[in-house]
């Protein structure tokens, strides 16, 4: 085998393990916060939070990632604003992990919904929800 040959797979076999490096890690953080999540060591400050405002804003702030992954944004907020009790930042991350799992699955594009009682539904097609196991659906640790 060439010397080039071998550098040139060398060098794939060392992509390959700084990619699946940083899904493990990527893994044993997300393990990590829930961990932290369900022994309460995280402090929750429930407060009223108008969901229609925090929603139509971080659309906008995500626009330009959202358009770089070529999604096309279907958003529906009421006009009158909804009011839910929430704690900010951990409304901040359910919604940047709802939209990490658009960039992950999506096609083409994807409908976020607030609707009046305070639920904000996402949606997305994906290219084969065949292999989906939909009883594990929302076990934590399925992917």
């Amino acid at each position: 085998m060439a010397k080039s040959q071998k550098n040139i797979k060398q060098k794939e076999y060392a992509r390959i393990c700084k990619v699946k490096t940083e899904s493990l890690k990527s893994i044993v953080d997300d393990f990590f916060e829930m961990s932290l999540l369900e022994s309460d060591q995280i402090p929750v400050e429930l407060g009223k939070r108008d969901l229609t405002g925090f929603a139509a804003q971080f659309m906008i702030d995500h626009e330009s990632v959202i358009r770089q992954h070529n999604l096309e944004p279907v958003i529906n907020i009421p006009d009158k604003s909804v009011f839910i009790k929430a704690d900010s930042q951990l409304l901040v991350r359910i919604f940047d992990n709802m939209l990490n799992n658009i960039f992950k699955y999506a096609i083409h594009s994807f409908s976020m919904d607030v609707l009046e009682d305070g639920t904000v539904v996402f949606k997305n097609k994906i290219v084969d929800g065949s292999s989906i196991d939909i009883d594990r659906l929302f076990d934590r640790s399925y992917k």
